[in-house]
Order: C-alpha cells, then structure tokens, then sequence
C-alpha cells in the first residue's frame, strides 16, 4: 500500500502523543492520519471510517485501549492495529497483546521514534481483517 493512500487512526489520550505521532507520520510521507482522543471516539470513528491502520494506546482514562480492541473485535472491524504504549513490563504486556490479539503488533513508545516507521510500513503490507 502506497503511503499517500493509507488512513491512519490514531487513539491516544495525550494531545502531545497525538499531535507529535500526526507530525512523525507525515513527515514519513503518511497525509491522512486522523486523531482521537478517548478509546470511545476512536471506536466510534473506526467504524465509521475506513482506516487502514489504528495505532492504539493502552492506558486511557474511562476506557482503556484494551475496551478498545474488544470493541473493534466485536464490531468485526477490518483493519491493522498497533498498540503503541508506554506500560511497564513491555514484554509481558506484547505477549499479552498477542495472545488474545495474534493479529495485533505492539510496540513500547520508549522505542517508538526508532521502530515505528518499520513496523507501521509492515504492517501496512499485511492483508487488513478481524482482529
């Protein structure tokens, strides 16, 4: 998939988290990336848009990303998720992820600005469905 052509979702609850993956991505070539800023604003617009790639945060107030990523399974929503947090444990919470999630990545924000645009690409290039 062409950068120019794949929607972004971003769900985060902190404005500079957002503002700073919106300016990353787009400075990578990705012109379409959308925010929201609660894990139920960012359900709500996945279903309504078609997002080629949510990038999902874990802990958020309300509801968590977890909330979130049951929702979009229940929903049946066809896309690519990375949850992208900042949790202790990265490794016990990415095996987590992945064993009630196998189709989503997971990636510590602590190593986001080196990795992300590898894993986003990827990922990217990988065929979208239920997660």
């Amino acid at each position: 998939m062409k950068k120019n052509d794949a929607r972004i979702l971003v769900i985060d609850d902190e404005q500079d988290v957002r503002n700073s993956l919106v300016i990353f991505l787009s400075t990578c070539g990705f012109s379409k990336v959308d925010t929201a800023k609660s894990a139920k604003e960012g359900v709500e617009k996945a279903e309504t848009g078609q997002y080629d790639l949510i990038i999902l945060d874990l802990i958020m107030p309300r509801q968590s990303g977890w909330d979130a990523l049951e929702k979009i399974r229940a929903k049946k929503i066809k896309t690519r998720v990375l949850v992208l947090s900042a949790v202790g444990l990265p490794n016990v919470v990415k095996d987590e992820v992945r064993a009630h999630y196998p189709r989503v990545g997971f990636l510590p924000k602590t190593n986001a600005a080196s990795e992300l645009l590898s894993v986003v690409t990827d990922m990217l290039e990988t065929d979208a469905g239920p997660i």
